[in-house]
């Protein structure tokens, strides 16, 4: 191969990782000058690294399974890249872990992010805690100049632009934010807020208690939680990534609980009592969304009788 750009060493201290040695000098795109014998991180094969460019793995950074660094990427430090695509001038460096993402342009992602399932580029900066969940690659989309950092949480869909800032403790999911927003606390979900309820199911739990009561033209409902937003905001920042995570699940089941409750209420309210409960559930869950209120079909037995 022409312009062999480094060869493969192998390391006592990994299986199946190989140590890179560079061939040519090589000017990374932080400005350091790496020459001829000096060695590099560590990767899996030559199809990690492109030998085109001036890309480059640096110190103990790990590079591993279907990843490509092209172009003027640096993979440094202790950062760790699995199944993902680096390439333009994106620099990923610290203890950052990026995995099934496509970092870009001139992003750079550092200290102890945790980016999965993202698509990053332009002169956006992922930074310190935050952990981006986007379950596949391009579910998160940041670009332009915004920046996610401090313990913020992405997830599922999200698409951040302009010079947007994620940080603090906020936890985002479903949401597009374009503008020049700074959010740092708070659960945003389809750019609405809500409360995330349950915490008294991890263990330590702020004192007091607080109710809310769901009342419309359907009917009234009560649901009791030991912790207000204002408590729980202050209890978020001693959780763990696992515990936020298990809390996400647990707040989607209050607002199935909460779903449930306004059905039972509207169904009393309506005296809709049948056999047929999964017709009952399509024509509540219908008449919810359409004001369709014909309910012949669906009297109670005793007027039936």
């Amino acid at each position: 191969m022409d312009n062999v750009k480094y060869r493969l060493i192998q390391d006592s201290n990994y299986i199946n990782l190989y140590r890179i040695q560079a061939m040519r000098r090589i000017l990374c795109s932080d400005g350091i000058v790496v020459n001829i014998g000096d060695y590099g991180g560590l990767i899996e094969s030559e199809a990690n690294l492109s030998h085109e460019g001036e890309c480059w793995i640096r110190d103990n950074a790990k590079v591993f399974g279907k990843s490509i660094i092209q172009n003027n990427a640096l993979i440094t430090e202790n950062a760790s890249v699995e199944n993902s695509k680096i390439y333009d001038d994106a620099i990923i460096k610290d203890d950052a872990i990026i995995n099934n993402s496509i970092i870009a342009g001139n992003a750079i992602i550092s200290r102890n992010a945790d980016v999965y399932g993202a698509e990053i580029k332009d002169n956006a900066r992922v930074s310190d805690d935050a952990v981006l969940n986007g379950e596949n690659i391009g579910y998160i989309k940041i670009y332009e100049n915004a920046k996610i950092y401090g313990r913020a949480y992405l997830y599922l869909y999200c698409q951040i632009s302009g010079n947007t800032e994620i940080c603090g403790d906020a936890i985002i999911s479903e949401s597009t934010f374009s503008k020049d927003d700074f959010i740092d606390t708070g659960y945003y979900s389809n750019n609405e807020t809500r409360p995330i309820w349950n915490a008294e199911r991890f263990g330590q739990v702020p004192s007091g208690r607080a109710n809310w009561n769901y009342s419309d033209e359907y009917g009234t409902a009560q649901h009791t939680s030991k912790v207000s937003d204002e408590e729980w905001w202050a209890f978020l920042p001693t959780l763990d990534r696992d515990e936020i995570r298990k809390l996400q699940d647990e707040a989607d089941l209050e607002e199935e609980i909460k779903y449930k409750l306004k059905c039972e209420a509207f169904a009393d309210k309506n005296n809709i009592h049948s056999s047929k409960t999964d017709d009952i559930d399509d024509i509540i869950e219908r008449s919810l969304i359409t004001d369709d209120w014909e309910f012949s079909d669906l009297k109670s037995d005793s007027d039936q009788k």
